[in-house]
């Protein structure tokens, strides 16, 4: 039988680690949804893409599991994979908490468009991502000659 479990999302502010705490600022969750199966870590990455309307071309999604491992003491988990997704439904079915809190950060992919003067080819590269965890949209294009 898969645990249903209430997953809530927050983004838009920040993950802040204070001692041996994991907590987001403000702590105001923008999404929540009951998922009454096991979500695969590519459909709960589709999912967050969906709920924040943004465009998986442009932005890179980092999503973090805070999960109580003491009186007032939370720990967070980045979820990377499926192993991961594994994770979570272990712990959570051993919490009683029911409520499961995702952070996203968010990344923008930041691209250079490179010209070739002398032959009017004009190509589009990929640099490293960048953190834009306080930004809803992701928006850097920028040219180079």
């Amino acid at each position: 039988m898969d645990l249903a479990l209430v997953f809530q999302f927050y983004w838009g502010g920040r993950i802040n680690e204070t001692g041996e705490s994991f907590a987001y600022e403000p702590p105001r969750c923008k999404k929540a949804v009951l998922v009454k199966h096991r979500i695969s870590y590519d459909e709960l990455v589709d999912r967050v893409y969906t709920y924040m309307q943004l465009d998986r071309n442009i932005c890179k999604l980092n999503l973090w599991f805070r999960n109580a491992v003491g009186q007032d003491i939370f720990a967070g988990v980045q979820l990377e994979c499926e192993n991961d997704i594994d994770m979570l439904y272990h712990m959570k079915s051993m919490s009683p908490h029911t409520a499961c809190e995702i952070y996203v950060e968010v990344e923008s992919r930041t691209y250079h468009i490179q010209s070739d003067h002398e032959g009017g080819q004009t190509s589009l590269l990929e640099n490293d991502f960048e953190k834009e965890s306080n930004s809803m949209f992701c928006t850097e294009v920028t040219e180079s000659a």
